[in-house]
């Protein structure tokens, strides 16, 4: 008798963590990463718990990525391998064209013909390994609060022979790892195939009543440095650039600029972020258009600043303790 009961209790138990497990679309734009995207495939097949569907954009790449994602696609029935092929006339810098941007939402097109109306929508890069229970966590994470509409993990990319923690406030999530609830996605009106998308969709979550955030004990590690596409100096230069394109401040920039100088120790970092947003705002380079997004950037660009400093703080206490 006693055995039947716990036979029941257990097949319960599964029954309710099954009925618990979410509805989910992942996609994941690739530009030449035949180095970096095989590390992920293994990430994705290995988590506890696997999407719906996992559509793989490969973004014009002039390499082996699109050999090793279609044959990902043969060996699972949930990944499907999508070729964007671009106007070669088209500038090249796919950054300022926010062409990520526009590879994520063609492949989330793909991925609504298998699940119309997910619970959530992921956005993950191709240069990024990470644990079989991430996606589990921040699951847990976003029952835990309603109001949670953006979240990620936290992370870490190698320095010499180590991994370093990332040096970003836990207020941002950033765009290689983005979980979006469905309902928030809705509410922003989707990812804009803007420059600053990623910085954009947190501002017109938080405007629209969610919260944002990243979680400090889910990892992800980041296979290539940020922003070293084509080389560490312009590519912070490029997000310098950003931030005067979707209108921060020239006194946000500034204290940005000197807090990764300070906390990150990072020249490079720091002079390519001030040259990059002080060389348009001098120049009066063409600013986002939607200037109802450029008030609401200048309304909400404190709070990830703020909240590095809370971050810094936390940290250095339970160090001490």
């Amino acid at each position: 008798m006693g055995n039947n009961n716990n036979n029941l209790a257990k097949k319960k138990e599964t029954e309710l963590s099954e009925q618990c497990i979410p509805a989910y679309v992942v996609v994941t734009p690739a530009f030449n990463e035949e180095n970096n995207i095989e590390a992920t495939i293994e990430s994705m097949t290995l988590q506890t718990v696997q999407p719906q569907s996992w559509i793989i954009v490969d973004d014009g790449s002039c390499d082996k990525t699109w050999e090793i994602i279609s044959s990902a696609a043969v060996s699972y029935s949930w990944i499907e391998a999508y070729r964007r092929f671009k106007d070669p006339n088209r500038a090249d810098d796919g950054l300022l064209l926010a062409s990520e941007a526009e590879a994520f939402l063609e492949g989330l097109k793909l991925a609504f013909n298998t699940c119309p109306s997910p619970e959530f929508i992921v956005k993950l890069d191709a240069d990024l390994k990470f644990g079989p229970e991430y996606f589990r966590v921040l699951f847990n994470e976003f029952s835990s609060n309603p109001r949670l509409g953006i979240t990620g993990g936290v992370i870490y990319e190698y320095k010499g022979s180590g991994l370093v923690r990332e040096k970003a406030s836990s207020a941002h999530v950033r765009g290689a790892t983005k979980i979006y609830r469905y309902a928030c996605y809705k509410d922003i009106g989707g990812v804009l195939s803007v420059f600053g998308w990623d910085v954009i969709d947190e501002i017109l979550a938080r405007a629209s009543g969610w919260y944002v955030n990243s979680f400090d004990h889910v990892h992800l590690v980041h296979l290539r440095r940020t922003a070293s596409r084509d080389g560490r100096f312009l590519g912070w230069a490029r997000n310098g650039y950003m931030a005067y394109y979707i209108g921060m401040s020239p006194l946000r920039m500034i204290l940005r600029s000197l807090f990764r100088l300070i906390v990150a120790g990072d020249i490079v970092q720091s002079c390519g972020l001030a040259y990059g947003y002080f060389r348009n705002y001098f120049r009066r380079t063409k600013q986002l258009p939607d200037l109802a997004i450029r008030k609401l950037v200048r309304q909400y660009q404190w709070v990830t600043a703020g909240k590095s400093y809370d971050d810094r703080a936390v940290r250095s206490k339970n160090r001490k303790v």
